[in-house]
Parts: C-alpha cells; sequence; structure tokens
C-alpha cells in the first residue's frame, strides 16, 4: 500500500487526554479580538435543558451569527437567542 498524505484541514486542540476537533480551516469562526469560538464555547453557552440533535454556527455579516439546530421540539428557551450571543464574545450579535 502506499504512503498517501493529504491536507484535510482539520483543527484540533491537544489536550492532556487526547486530542479534541475544533472545525475545519475554512469553518472557523473568531472574535474581534481573534480568538476562536469553539464547539465548547458554544455547548457551554447554551442551558443545560436545551436538547437537540445537531447544530451550526453561522456567521452571516461581520458581526451577525445565526443559530440554526435540529431538535424534536422547538426550543422555548428565551436563552437560545441571547445567551449563546453572550458568551460568544463582544462583537458577536
Amino acid at each position: 500500500m502506499p504512503l498517501l498524505r493529504y491536507h484535510t484541514g482539520d483543527i484540533v486542540r491537544q489536550l492532556p487526554t487526547g486530542f479534541r476537533l475544533l472545525g475545519r480551516e475554512g469553518n472557523l469562526y473568531f472574535r474581534p479580538d481573534g480568538s476562536l469560538v469553539s464547539t465548547d464555547d458554544v455547548d457551554a453557552a447554551l442551558p443545560a435543558s436545551f436538547a437537540c440533535w445537531h447544530y451550526s454556527l453561522v456567521q452571516t455579516g461581520e458581526s451577525r451569527w445565526d443559530f440554526h439546530y435540529v431538535a424534536d421540539e422547538a426550543a422555548a428557551h428565551r436563552e437560545i437567542e441571547t445567551r449563546p450571543r453572550a458568551d460568544a464574545g463582544r462583537g458577536c450579535a
């Protein structure tokens, strides 16, 4: 078998227990201060009672972010609209 090398674009963070996948090069989001908005940040910003199958955070403008999710029920949480934005950092709307 030949050894194949290819560029996946995966960005990872090394942790003492292994690696955490942060995303792909083209799909990373940054705060105005240059720090990365990671899936860990978004997960931590969601209310503990919020349950969904899948979500995505989409940057639709320089200071606008849309949160899309797939769940069995519509979120009844007003926090879903405000909390991720507040926790993402200044400059994220």
